[in-house]
């Protein structure tokens, strides 16, 4: 749990500073923040932490790919928000997109750290708490985009089919960044 935390919030603050330093208005509200933490820091982070009491707190990967993980996660959300700040000069719908990236990459992060703890199942996946976990907080992060009772609590909009897919193009370039680092490094050993 460690490492997913450390991981979460080195990435949220990568975000916020790339955001200050290229100039831009706030990439996330601080309420968007909220969302995030609700998110990333309640169910799934929770069960990381019960699954991995017996554990070390980087087992088997070193604190270099917890920085390598999280700078990843950093970096794309401000990515989100150029991509759609500059195609639709639309702020909300930007923050809202960089809202979902990194949310999204938490979760997967959050399946990533799952593997191969207590929670493991025959089929090597992580268990159904981590998965119910991640649909509960996936939930709340889709309500917090699309009702519109939230979308006016969160400052967000909706996303269309096609931009809520360039987000998911994006949220998949961090595990596989790491994935292809990971193996480079193994083939060097």
């Amino acid at each position: 749990m460690l490492r997913y935390l450390l991981g979460c919030k080195l990435g949220e603050a990568i975000t916020l500073f790339a955001g200050l330093r290229m100039g831009f208005p706030d990439i996330l509200l601080p309420r968007q923040l909220l969302l995030i933490t609700l998110v990333g820091n309640g169910l799934p982070a929770l069960i990381l932490g019960l699954s991995s009491a017996r554990e070390g707190h980087f087992g088997g990967r070193g604190i270099y790919w917890v920085l390598m993980r999280g700078v990843l996660m950093g970096i794309t959300p401000p990515a989100a928000f150029i991509l759609f700040y500059s195609a639709t000069q639309n702020i909300l719908s930007a923050r809202t997109a960089a809202l979902l990236t990194l949310t999204l990459s938490q979760l997967l992060y959050a399946l990533e750290e799952g593997r191969g703890k207590a929670i493991r199942t025959k089929g090597g996946l992580s268990g159904p708490g981590l998965w119910g976990g991640i649909i509960c907080a996936l939930g709340i992060a889709v309500g917090g985009v699309y009702l519109p009772a939230l979308q006016r609590i969160f400052g967000t909009v909706s996303l269309t089919g096609g931009e809520l897919a360039l987000v998911l193009v994006l949220c998949a370039i961090v595990p596989l960044a790491t994935a292809l680092i990971a193996e480079a490094s193994r083939k060097r050993e």
